[in-house]
């Protein structure tokens, strides 16, 4: 996208959340109130996302999936947006989960690819358009790897003509987004999620909304947000005071890279250590859902360690 983002478009510094669970592992909603509170309120970030990969969303029922929703939605401050991921085993129920959503409020509706089943062009192609013509809401595609294939670039840029999709949210490798970008980025908002592209996105490409990972609340507080300092900055066109301020995070990422997005590129599923950092922030988590396993008390006093080094703790 070019120029000024208008209202109705994805824009900004949004946050992937985890969904906490009370010590019998049920739906800790006064924990969940209080991260989205935390966002809005207190990092004052633009958009909060949910029901996600992060948000161990392969572990809820259809009914806790849209009670999240509601309580995400009825927490958050007016001046957030809210985005939730509604792809669930079935079309039918994805339709369902998608409409509750529509009418809780929530402002863009995330849509992953069919976990299994269609895997063609065309099949993949009509699984979207039939979500898509059963809503009037903005869509954001997902084009991730997470479910062991890959959409191309083509059948992105056929999406990106359906008119409810707004946003693609890209999470393979560098090569696949640049292909999207150049064959449909001048029609709907692309964005990389994750922070240590961020500010080479902005530069370069004009990249509109980091959208979503978790790294905006895991290494921000009240009294340091460093994203949205050097975001400001570069906004500004003071591009240097940007780059000074992005490149103080260096040592958080290392850790964000060693706890988080390593094992999740090594297909292990690290929601326990997510957990045991934003609990180590001072926000409701809870445990994982049965299969994951916690971490070993070595894991978590290493993660802790590892925190307190880069000074978050």
């Amino acid at each position: 996208m070019t120029g000024s983002p208008q209202p109705s478009e994805l824009a900004g510094l949004w946050a992937a959340i985890h969904t906490p669970f009370g010590a019998d592992h049920s739906l800790d909603e006064a924990g969940l109130g209080q991260v989205v509170r935390h966002l809005s309120a207190t990092l004052e970030l633009d958009g909060v996302f949910c029901s996600g990969i992060m948000g161990e969303f392969w572990s809820l029922p259809l009914d806790e999936r849209a009670r999240l929703i509601d309580v995400v939605v009825a927490e958050a401050h007016p001046a957030m947006q809210v985005s939730a991921m509604t792809t669930h085993h079935s079309l039918a129920e994805t339709i369902e989960l998608s409409r509750h959503a529509e009418q809780a409020g929530v402002d863009f509706i995330a849509l992953m690819n069919p976990f299994i089943g269609p895997r063609s062009d065309d099949a993949v192609y009509r699984y979207y358009a039939s979500i898509c013509e059963a809503l009037s809401a903005r869509i954001v595609v997902f084009a991730t790897p997470a479910f062991g294939y890959v959409m191309s670039a083509e059948l992105a840029a056929r999406l990106a003509a359906i008119p409810n999709v707004c946003a693609m949210k890209c999470t393979g490798s560098g090569s696949e987004t640049a292909r999207i970008r150049a064959l449909c980025g001048d029609r709907i908002v692309i964005s990389d999620p994750e922070e240590a592209n961020w500010l080479d996105n902005l530069s370069a490409f004009g990249q509109q909304a980091l959208y979503a990972d978790p790294e905006p609340f895991l290494y921000q507080r009240r009294d340091s947000r460093p994203i949205a300092a050097y975001t400001a900055a570069f906004g500004s066109g003071d591009t240097a005071r940007a780059r000074e301020i992005a490149e103080r995070i260096a040592p958080i990422r290392r850790v964000y890279a060693k706890w988080i997005i390593g094992p999740l590129k090594a297909g292990s599923m690290p929601n326990a250590a997510l957990k045991c950092w934003a609990e180590a922030m001072g926000l409701a988590a809870g445990p994982v859902r049965s299969p994951l396993a916690p971490l070993t008390e070595t894991e978590r006093r290493e993660l802790l360690s590892d925190l307190a080094a880069v000074g978050l703790l």
